[in-house]
């Protein structure tokens, strides 16, 4: 990425959260609501934890789940999809 713009890197970011969104709505379909919302809820719970923003909380949040070799990729997709949600709702 270092020879990319900024612009080209948000917009890649940007493209990459939409994707997690689309993928996760397919995947969970009428249950994605309420997976949203859950993991919405870590997401406000880590900006109180460490005194950020929803962008920090989503990326520390991220980081660890990638540390916890357990994790199959679902929780760190749902928690981009549920910080999509929080900077460009498309629920009711």
């Amino acid at each position: 990425m270092s020879g990319m713009s900024r612009i080209e890197k948000v917009t890649g970011i940007a493209a990459k959260l939409y994707e997690a969104r689309r993928v996760m709505r397919s995947f969970w379909g009428e249950r994605y609501d309420s997976k949203v919302e859950e993991y919405g809820k870590y997401i406000r719970a880590g900006m109180q934890k460490y005194e950020c923003d929803e962008l920090h909380s989503t990326m520390k949040i991220v980081a660890l789940l990638q540390e916890k070799k357990s994790d199959s990729g679902m929780s760190q997709a749902l928690i981009l999809a549920a910080y999509a949600e929080m900077i460009d709702p498309s629920l009711p």
